[in-house]
C-alpha cells in the first residue's frame, strides 16, 4: 500500500494517501488524549498541577477535542472513549459524558483487550473520586459501578491476583457510604490476601471504617487505634476517622479527642516541613480540624450554658459557616454532628 500510494499512476493513490494520513492522525489523537487525560486525572487525587500547567494542559486538550469534532474521528472507538473522559476532566457536560463512558464500556468491552480497559476504568474512577472529595456525594454510585464492572469483567484482582491498596480502600469506603456494610465486610475478608505484603495491616483500617459507618464507634476506635500505629497506612485518613469516632462516643472520650486534635495539628505542620504533604492537602486538613475544635467546644460547654438559647444560636452560626465554607467530603458528617451536638 505504501508503494502504491507513492505511485501517481495508480488510480487510487490519493485515496490511499488520505487513508495513511488518517491513520497517523488517529494515532496522534489517541496518544495525546490518553496522555493529557492521565495528567489531568491526578489533579484532585494524587498531585495538584500548578495553575499554569493546568491551563496549558486544558488549552491543548481543547485543541484536540476540536480536531476530533471537525475531523469526524469519533467513529474510532479508542478516540471516542478518551474524548468523553477528556470532557469530564474539563468539567464540560459531565453527566452526559459520564453516561457515555458507561455506554462505551458496555458496548466495546468484549472487543477491547484488558490492558486498554483497566486504565479507562481507573480514569473514570479518578474523576468520580475527585468529585466526591469535593463534596459531591452523588458520584459514589458511579464509582461503585466502575469497580463492579472491573470485577464482572475479570479486571479485579489484577494480574498476579493483586489489588492496589488505594483501590482496596476506595471499594470499602464506597460500600460503607452506600450503606452496604455486609458487602464491605465480605470484600475485606475475601480479598485481604490480595494486598501487597507491605499493606497487610490495611484490613484493620477498613474494619474500623465499616464499624464507624455502621454506628459502632467503640469497635471503630479499637481498630483505628491499632491501624494508627502502622506506618504504611495513610496517617491522615486514619486519624480523621478516629477523631470522628471519638465524637460519636462523647462525653466519654473527651480527653482523648482533645489530645488527638492537638496532636494532628502539630503533625500537619511536621509533614509539610518534611515535604510529605501538598499545601492544598494541609489547607483542607486544617479546615477540618478548625471545625472539629469548634464542635468540641460546643459539645463540652457547661450544662447551664447548654440548656440556654446560647447553644442553639452558636450551633446555627457554626452550621451556616460549615455549609458555606467547607467543600470537602467530610462536610455531611460535620453538618450532622453540629445538629446532633447543638440540637438545632
Amino acid at each position: 500500500n505504501h508503494l502504491l500510494a507513492s505511485d501517481n499512476r495508480y488510480p487510487n493513490a490519493n485515496e490511499l494517501r488520505l487513508d495513511i494520513v488518517r491513520k497517523f492522525d488517529v494515532f496522534y489523537l489517541a496518544t495525546q488524549l490518553q496522555w493529557l487525560v492521565a495528567l489531568l486525572s491526578g489533579q484532585d487525587i494524587i498531585y495538584p498541577l500548578s495553575a499554569e500547567e493546568h491551563e496549558k494542559a486544558g488549552l491543548k486538550m481543547q485543541g484536540l477535542l476540536l480536531m476530533t469534532d471537525t475531523g469526524n474521528y469519533l467513529s474510532e472507538p479508542i478516540i471516542k472513549v478518551y474524548y468523553h473522559l477528556a470532557n469530564l476532566f474539563l468539567k464540560q457536560n459531565t453527566q452526559e459524558h459520564l453516561a457515555a463512558v458507561k455506554d462505551w464500556l458496555n458496548e466495546y468491552a468484549p472487543l477491547t483487550v484488558q490492558a486498554d480497559l483497566i486504565p479507562i476504568c481507573k480514569l473514570a474512577c479518578n474523576y468520580c473520586i475527585g468529585e466526591f472529595k469535593q463534596g459531591n456525594t452523588g458520584y459514589l454510585a458511579y464509582t461503585n459501578y466502575f469497580y463492579e464492572f472491573r470485577f464482572a469483567k475479570g479486571l479485579l484482582p489484577e494480574a498476579g491476583g493483586r489489588i492496589v491498596p488505594a483501590d482496596f480502600k476506595n471499594i470499602v469506603t464506597i460500600k460503607c457510604r452506600l450503606g452496604q456494610f455486609q458487602e464491605a465486610s465480605e470484600f475485606t475478608q475475601q480479598y485481604g490476601h490480595c494486598l501487597p505484603a507491605s499493606h497487610k495491616g490495611l484490613p484493620e483500617y477498613c474494619n474500623g471504617q465499616i464499624a464507624f459507618y455502621a454506628g459502632d464507634f467503640e469497635t471503630a476506635t479499637q481498630y483505628l487505634e491499632q491501624a494508627e500505629r502502622k506506618d504504611n497506612i495513610d496517617y491522615l485518613q486514619v486519624t480523621r476517622l478516629l477523631i470522628k469516632s471519638y465524637f460519636g462516643l462523647l462525653p466519654d472520650k473527651s480527653d482523648l479527642l482533645l489530645s488527638k486534635l492537638k496532636t494532628v495539628e502539630t503533625r500537619l505542620y511536621q509533614l509539610e516541613k518534611e515535604k510529605r504533604m501538598m499545601p492544598t492537602t494541609k489547607k483542607t486538613q486544617l479546615a477540618f480540624l478548625t471545625f472539629c475544635n469548634k464542635l468540641f467546644k460546643l459539645a463540652t460547654m457547661p450544662d447551664r450554658q447548654r440548656a440556654s438559647e446560647k447553644l442553639t444560636g452558636l450551633g446555627s452560626d457554626l452550621y451556616s459557616e460549615i455549609e458555606t465554607q467547607y467543600t470537602s467530603a467530610d462536610k455531611d458528617w460535620l453538618l450532622a454532628t453540629c445538629k446532633r451536638i447543638t440540637g438545632i
